[in-house]
């Protein structure tokens, strides 16, 4: 189990998350969730990680590296049971055949949504089982929507956004600097 914190864009993702504990049993698990605070109560951009033993919450480990997650939009106020059943079927094994291909789930808090994801190791093969099963042990409504992404697709768009970001500092630092120089001019100087 691990715990990322509310934390500034431009940090080193892994770096952020804090590893909390090990779980080897199911009354570790039930000793450690009842101290656990819910995802309801946890700040806006922040997650939690519930990950197999050895298999870091990073698209760059090399069990997530070819796989992707199944990803689950809820509105505020109901993710708290849904987590706790998802993990009640991961450490219960529910997913049966398809467990193998289970790498982990995350539930993201974020101020307008939460946001779950089952990360897997391979992308394809055994997916759609385990987007049925993750339907029938939640319970999900008929139109409850599961989105398939990548993590190839993922860091692509990650690569993106980044550049985007950096792109957008440049011009910006760019836009100061001419302002700067504008200023150190004599009048005369920049009319012509």
């Amino acid at each position: 189990m691990h715990y990322r914190p509310v934390t500034n864009k431009n940090s080193d993702y892994e770096k952020s998350i804090k590893p909390m504990c090990r779980i080897s049993t199911a009354q570790e698990f039930w000793s450690v969730y009842v101290k656990l605070k819910r995802p309801s109560l946890l700040p806006p951009v922040s997650d939690y990680h519930f990950f197999k033993e050895g298999i870091r919450p990073v698209w760059e480990d090399e069990e997530n590296k070819r796989g992707g997650k199944w990803i689950m939009r809820l509105k505020k106020g109901i993710a708290d049971r849904y987590w706790e059943n998802l993990l009640l079927a991961l450490i219960g094994d529910q997913f049966y055949e398809a467990g193998e291909e289970v790498c982990g789930a995350v539930v993201s808090v974020r101020s307008g949504e939460d946001v779950f994801s089952i990360w897997t190791k391979n992308d394809g093969g055994r997916n759609v089982k385990i987007r049925e099963t993750l339907k029938r042990i939640l319970e999900l409504p008929a139109d409850t929507v599961l989105q398939w992404k990548s993590h190839d697709d993922s860091i692509t768009q990650r690569h993106a956004v980044d550049q985007a970001r950096q792109e957008k500092t440049q011009g910006a630092s760019r836009r100061n600097t001419t302002a700067a120089q504008k200023q150190d001019k004599p009048e005369e100087e920049i009319k012509a």
